[in-house]
């Protein structure tokens, strides 16, 4: 998969989230998705099957009910279903992005047609024997700031799950998630305010990323996750500008950094000794790197990774403020869903970036 291609260079090729004729592409053995594939480093690569579902499974029969699909990717995988993606917005693990090697769970349902008064309405039915389903399976090399060595490919259970239509839940899960900090809050900073950004003494700093440079078309520019001279980069001189649109729409990221001061006070408290965390929610995924390195959370979303859409994203500068303290705040801000970038443009949600100072004696 390409991405960053067409006039504007905001497209993605080939977008087979859908209806698509894949008949040239390579044809896995089953067995073969544990295996590495892709050029390494910042790499993507689609995964398709057309499932009918059977009227027996493992002699059982199934005359139809909750059908869920799962797969977890190395290291990042969106699931479209008939073309559509669940992006169950401010959660994980149902289609979208949803952190780091972290399982993802879709439950297979078919779009009916209903008629109310005259009205015509989209509603869903649990999948029965004869349904047929196309899944896309969008995997993604990462984090996306400084995308590592390694290759693409799906492990753990990629598999059907069949339920019985009064099972509990209709067999969802709960996904797993890193939970809030411990802890009291005591105080925190607007950072998307002038005087919020004052008092760190710092000021954000925005610009675009390029997609596919280097010899080997697998690298990004610039790598901003860390040490970085960003002189001459966009200064937002008022950081409320955060919340409006930017960047050329459809699949385009952009970082956005920050370096921050920790005061001695804040709104008159002592903040010394205080665990000091850092959040954040883009529209539509984000991914924050402190002092150049990202806290991947292994199966869990919430910090650092990509951690679902339109989701907070938390992560720890310190267990021990000290007044002086610096940390270098970088956010690779995402137009997403990846599998096909809508119109729309990136932001950041209203005062959703913030510091927060937490005691925890």
């Amino acid at each position: 998969m390409t991405t960053g291609v067409g006039p504007e260079e905001n497209e993605i090729q080939p977008k087979a989230h859908g209806k698509f004729d894949d008949s040239k592409w390579e044809v896995l053995k089953p067995e073969s998705l544990g295996q590495a594939r892709g050029p390494g480093k910042y790499s993507w690569c689609w995964y398709r099957i057309g499932v009918t579902i059977p009227d027996t499974v493992g002699d059982k029969p199934f005359q139809g009910g909750p059908v869920w699909f799962q797969t977890t990717v190395d290291d990042y995988g969106e699931i479209w279903v008939n073309g559509a993606i669940d992006l169950a917005a401010g959660k994980s693990g149902r289609g979208a992005v949803s952190g780091f090697n972290s399982k993802n769970r879709v439950r297979l349902q078919m779009t009916v047609g209903a008629n109310n008064k005259g009205k015509k309405l989209s509603l869903k039915r649990d999948a029965r024997p004869g349904d047929v389903f196309q899944i896309a399976v969008l995997g993604i090399n990462s984090p996306l700031g400084n995308p590592p060595g390694n290759k693409i490919f799906l492990h753990g259970q990629t598999n059907l799950e069949f339920f019985a239509p009064d099972a509990p839940n209709g067999g969802a899960d709960v996904p797993a998630t890193a939970g809030d900090p411990p802890g009291k809050e005591i105080a925190s900073i607007n950072l998307m305010e002038k005087e919020g950004v004052a008092l760190v003494r710092g000021a954000w700093r925005r610009h675009p990323v390029a997609f596919h440079t280097g010899p080997n078309k697998n690298e990004i520019e610039p790598k901003a996750h860390g040490p970085f001279d960003d002189s001459k980069w966009e200064v937002v001189e008022d950081p409320a500008l955060l919340r409006k649109p930017f960047g050329p729409g459809k699949f385009s990221m952009s970082w956005c950094r920050l370096k921050v001061t920790l005061p001695a006070t804040v709104d008159g408290k002592d903040v010394t000794g205080t665990a000091v965390w850092f959040r954040t929610k883009v529209d539509d995924y984000g991914e924050v790197w402190v002092n150049g390195q990202i806290d991947k959370a292994t199966g869990k979303s919430g910090r650092g990774a990509i951690s679902g859409f339109n989701t907070f994203n938390e992560v720890k500068l310190t267990d021990n403020a000290k007044p002086g303290q610096t940390f270098q705040i970088a956010v690779l801000a995402i137009n997403g869903p990846f599998g096909n970038p809508p119109n729309n443009r990136i932001f950041f949600h209203k005062d959703s970036t913030k510091l927060r100072f937490f005691s925890t004696k």
